[in-house]
Parts: C-alpha cells; structure tokens; sequence
C-alpha cells in the first residue's frame, strides 16, 4: 500500500505539519528546490512528497493546477493549507 502524494511546501512556505507527520527535515526539501535549478522556496509553487518518497518541484502553476488536484494538502486554489491554529484565536 502507498501513501497518496503529499504537499510538503506551497507559495513559499514550509507545511510544517506534513513535514513533521512524514518525518521530512526543511533541508531536505531545500536540497529538492536546488536540484531543480531554483535558489529558494520562494522560486517554486509547490513541492510535493510522491508516493514512492521522491520530493517532486512544481515550478509554476500559472496554466493550471491540474497535478495537484489530488494531491493531498493542495487547495482548490493552490495555497498552502492554514497552519495550525490554536482554539479561540
């Protein structure tokens, strides 16, 4: 059985939830983001966790998120899902 792909970074910034339930370190997806050619976190849309442990770089999504679309933490418009917050706030 394989785990479904898994959004880990979005527009720039780190899911850290997804990161720490996957046990993924924020060097690691850095190191992804330059092996793609790109200087930050900040150059690409999204970075993806596959199903068989790759980390995938989606440089742009400006002609449409279709990829993405059952990747799971990815939104309909293709932010980064909200960071956790804390009751009351």
């Amino acid at each position: 059985l394989k785990a479904a792909p898994r959004l880990v970074a979005a527009r720039g910034e780190l899911v850290e939830e997804a990161l720490a339930d996957e046990h993924l370190g924020p060097d690691e997806v850095h190191a992804a983001i330059r092996r793609e050619g790109k200087a930050s976190l900040e150059d690409v849309a999204a970075v993806v966790l596959e199903s068989d442990g790759t980390l995938s770089v989606i440089p742009d999504v400006s002609k449409g998120d279709e990829s993405l679309r059952h990747v799971r933490g990815w939104s309909a418009r293709g932010e980064a899902p909200p960071r956790s917050v804390s009751p009351g706030a």
